[in-house]
Order: structure tokens, then sequence, then C-alpha cells
């Protein structure tokens, strides 16, 4: 079962990704979100729902303290800036809040950001009450160049939108992102026992030998690409997630080689990281068909659309993202 100290050291490995320049928290967040569940999961389940709201809280309070950061950076670049808004996240769901960054505006305390339906006029009738000023409120505050204002998303339906922002008290527009408000995600059905084995009753004559289970994969079987395809075949058969999760566990010990062709890098976290692969990436591309991911040593530097030759050990199957995750030799 997960101590304090392991929960902390994700904690302390989230910070560090988020003090990375190009870290998107709507991409990084579901992996940290991913990796909590697991661990939760071995808990009991009337203390889960407690755990992950303090962890939630912790989780949120350093998110808030990088976009501080961020934005007393932002502030101190040239005002010359060309005038830019972002959304964070990027798709937000239905009766959450969500955040409109902004730089390059004009410094006045009356400029205002307004959320609209696409194409939909810049009169304020458009808006209803769906804007606030630059300082975060409907009352004029500190003229900010660079910033960000928090909209409650309770008020919104699923569907497009627009955030406009102008320079002052009127209507010139002097930038506009578009974006998605989704529905709320279906939650994933809890995964089912597994069954209890019923006893065999007593037979009457001497029973068939039952035919023996194809073996699986081992360090002796050839080839790569076809080795991964064989473990993905064989956890097609599995219903359980129970069963799926000890089949990978026994595969730990194997080492599977083969080319990849970088597609995407992201940052690597988890628990337990070695100075090796801490503030490290992970590499994505798909070998015959199948997603894997391959964490890499910090000194290891690729880019996308790069082939490299890997040689690896399996360390899990991540299921939300239906992705082999392995570890570089």
């Amino acid at each position: 079962m997960p101590s304090v100290e392991d929960f902390n050291a994700l904690m302390v490995a989230y910070q560090e990704v988020l003090e990375e320049p190009d870290t998107k928290i709507s991409e990084i967040r579901p992996l940290v979100d991913e990796q909590i569940g697991q661990m939760i999961s071995l808990f009991p389940s009337a203390t889960q729902n407690q755990i992950r709201a303090n962890l939630n809280a912790r989780l949120d309070a350093l998110e808030a303290d990088a976009i501080a950061k961020a934005e007393k950076i932002v502030e101190k670049m040239p005002s010359v800036m060309t005038p830019m808004l972002f959304v964070e996240p990027e798709s937000p769901e239905v009766g959450t809040r969500f955040s409109v960054g902004f730089s390059g505006s004009s410094g006045d305390n009356h400029a205002w950001i307004g959320i609209y339906s696409p194409g939909a006029p810049h009169e304020m009738a458009e808006h209803g009450s769906s804007w606030l000023y630059v300082s975060g409120t409907q009352q004029p505050g500190e003229g900010k160049t660079a910033g960000s204002v928090t909209f409650v998303g309770e008020q919104y339906v699923a569907g497009d939108y627009e955030a406009r922002l102008f320079r002052s008290n009127g209507h010139e527009l002097m930038a506009s992102v578009s974006f998605t408000i989704s529905s709320e995600p279906v939650p994933e059905p809890e995964p089912e026992p597994e069954p209890e084995p019923e006893p065999e009753p007593e037979p009457e004559t001497e029973p068939e030998p039952e035919p023996e289970p194809d073996p699986e994969p081992s360090p002796e079987m050839e080839a790569t690409g076809g080795l991964i395809n064989r473990v993905v075949e064989h956890l097609d058969t599995l219903k359980l997630f129970g069963e799926k999760r000890r089949y990978v566990e026994k595969l730990s010990n194997e080492v599977f080689d083969f080319d990849l062709k970088i597609e995407k890098i992201e940052k690597t976290i988890g628990i337990g990281l070695s100075d090796e692969f801490r503030g490290g990436e992970t590499y994505i591309g798909q070998v015959d068909g199948v997603d894997v991911g391959v964490r890499m040593p910090n000194t290891v530097q690729l880019s996308a659309g790069d082939e490299v030759f890997v040689e690896a050990k399996l360390l899990e199957y991540r299921s939300v993202v239906k992705r082999f995750e392995f570890e570089h030799l």
C-alpha cells in the first residue's frame, strides 16, 4: 500500500513538471490523476473519496501557484507584445470553472473580457453577464497588461464559445480565442469482481484432459513488434481488469527491443523515479500499430520524427490512454 512519502514524491514530481515553461496542465494533469487513481485503489473503499479530495486540493494549489508565477513573468515582459488569449483548461467541462489568460492588453483598467457565441456581434447584450474586467471582477481595478480571469462554469451549456478581449469600456477588439465546453464525461464502470470458482462436480467417468493453454510470451520469443502484438492479443482475451493487470506484471522482467518512430513527447512523471530518469522525457509512437511510450534517461534528447532503436522493460499498460509504458535499459 502506498505511503505518505509516495504521495509526497508524486507531488514533488508534479511541481517540477509545472515549472517547465512548455508544460500544459490540460495534458499532464490527466496522467497524474490516473497515477493517483491506481494508488488510491489499494486503500479501503471507505477512505478513497477523502484521500482523493485531499490530493486534488494539493494538486489545485500547485497549479494555482504555477499559474501565478507565470503571470508575474508575463507582466514583466514588454507591453508591445501582440495581444493574445488562451483558455485553461482548453476544453472545460460543463459546470466547472475555467480561466481566460491574456497578454498584450491595453493596460487600461476598463479593458475587459467577454464570453460570446461564435459569430455574435460585440454589443453588450450579446454576452449577457458573462464578462469581467482584466482585474477579475465587474468593478474596475488594476489595469493589467497580462494575467488571467476566472469564469464560473455553471451558467454555460455544452457547445462552442469565443472569449474576446476589448481595449476599454467600448468594443474595440484586441484579441479573441475559440474554445469548446464539453459535456460531463461518463464515469468508467467499476471493474467487475472476479467470480468465485464453482466447485467441480464429481465426474462419473474419467474426464478428458483439458488442452494446455497457450504459453505466455517469454524472453525466448523471437521478434520485437511481433512480441508486443502477441501481448495485445492475449490482453484482449482477458475480461477482468485484475486479470489484465496481473498478466502485465508477469512480463515486468521481459526485455523488449523494437524500432520506434517518435510521434509525440511528454514529460516523465511518476513515483520512485531514479535520478537517471527524473526530469527526462517519454517518447511516444507506435510499434506495428500498437501505441507505446518509452521513458528515456534525462541525458537523452530526441525530437518528434526521429527513429530510435529501443531495448526496454515493460512497466505498465495505461488503460486510460490505451498505451504500453516502457523504461529504456
